[in-house]
Formats: C-alpha cells, structure tokens, sequence
C-alpha cells in the first residue's frame, strides 16, 4: 500500500520479478493503458508457470492457470490487506473486472533454486486457500527430483543459440496458444 500510494498514474499496476509477458501481451497492455483511462475496473491477466532447468529446457504446467488482479483504479478506496497467505484487495464490490486472453503471461520457476524457502510452512494441503501452492510445490518437486512431470505439464526445448524463456514466450507459447484457441473453438461448435 505504501508503494502503491506512490503512483500517480490512473491506474496502479502490480507486477511480479518472475512474470513474463509475450510480445502480444505487451502489446495488448500498452493499447489498453490509453483505453481504462476513462474506465474503472480490475484487470486480471491469467498465467502459467513456467519450470527453467536450464538455459534450453523448461517445463510448461497448462494444468495451472493462476488469475489475479495485476491492474486497478488509482484512487482512494482501493488498497490490499494481509489476510492468511495472501494479500487480499479492498475495492468496490461491483467493479467491472476484465480478464486478458489466456496465454499470454508466464510466472518463472526455476528448478535449481529452493522456490518454496521463503515459506514458513509448506504444508500446503492443509487448506483450500493454498490448492495453487499445493500443486506448484507437488509439480517443483517432481521435476526438481527428476521424477517424470505430470501429464499436463509440457517438456519444451529451446533451438540451439535461443535462451528457453526467450524461447516459450516468443515462438513456442504464441503458438500453441493459437492451436489451443482453434482447438476450443472447435470443440464449442461441435458441442453446440
């Protein structure tokens, strides 16, 4: 709350060090910022973790899809609160909220680093609140440990010369995340 007082934009942006957006993502955030200007809402922009081995192999988990507030109005009224495990937004119950297409934001995991150590307790089965958590830390742990990734967790590899990251946000992501969006659309025609 204290930074976010600091803003003096219309809107306030959050954004974590290990999120990484896709060219269209940027894009799209740039034509949106000049568009909420006379607007009020929450933007919620859904992401995938994404498990780094190494500078040419990562994993891709598409059976976790995590959908926060990264983007609110700027003005009185509109603050956060640490509630169990989360900070919990304080705002207008009847805010609009609008969510970014799917695909296009990734959250960094990398396996040769403790991603959980900052956590006093990672029983995360203990509570619904943390079901994310739960299956971040199953799925760290799994590939971390060389065990085979579950079966909606993808093996990408980088072409030589191309860093991994670089890689899946450029090409590989935009990619599949066309396929996945013809391969809905087909699906809701044949079931309509």
């Amino acid at each position: 709350n204290w930074s976010f007082s600091h803003v003096r934009t219309a809107y306030a942006l959050k954004w974590d060090a290990d999120m990484v957006l896709t060219d269209a993502a940027a894009g799209l955030l740039r034509d949106l910022g000049w568009q909420l200007e006379a607007a009020q809402m929450v933007v919620k922009i859904p992401r995938y973790p994404l498990y780094v081995a190494d500078e040419r192999h990562a994993f891709v988990d598409v059976g976790l899809r995590n959908c926060e507030p990264w983007a609110w109005p700027n003005r009185p009224g509109y603050s956060f609160v640490k509630a169990m495990e989360w900070e919990q937004p304080l705002w207008p119950e009847d805010l609009p909220t609008l969510v970014l297409p799917e695909w296009l934001c990734l959250e960094l995991k990398y396996l040769d680093a403790d991603e959980f150590d900052h956590w006093s307790d990672t029983n995360f089965e203990a509570t619904a609140r943390t079901r994310r958590k739960l299956r971040e830390w199953q799925v760290f742990r799994a590939l971390a440990g060389g065990a085979e990734p579950p079966e909606d967790v993808i093996p990408v590899a980088a072409p030589p010369g191309r860093h991994v990251i670089d890689y899946v946000r450029s090409t590989w992501l935009p990619e599949r995340a066309s396929e996945w969006a013809d391969d809905r659309g087909l699906l809701a025609g044949l079931l309509s």
